[in-house]
């Protein structure tokens, strides 16, 4: 099985939460789009909400033409995890 590699986008910003009807991320490079839609893990870091137990970072989905975010499962957040450990080099 080939390992996931995850780009961490410095630009996307969440929007909506929960079931928020309108839930998007903004503010997505034109590669990082491409990434995505051609289902490759992306991930922003979420903003003020902090509650929930839930990770300080977000999957980015293209769905029915918007870009949104979900949580990513527990194989996405243990590459996720070792990508941002990484960039602070703290492997």
């Amino acid at each position: 099985m080939a390992e996931i590699q995850p780009i961490i986008s410095a630009t996307g910003e969440v929007h909506g939460w929960g079931s928020h009807p309108h839930k998007w991320v903004s503010y997505l490079g034109a590669p990082v789009r491409a990434v995505v839609r051609a289902g490759g893990l992306v991930v922003v870091m979420r903003g003020a909400s902090t509650h929930g137990g839930h990770p300080p970072y977000r999957k980015v989905i293209y769905r029915r033409g918007r870009y949104t975010h979900r949580v990513p499962d527990a194989s996405e957040q243990a590459a996720i995890e070792q990508a941002i450990a990484k960039a602070q080099g703290e492997v």
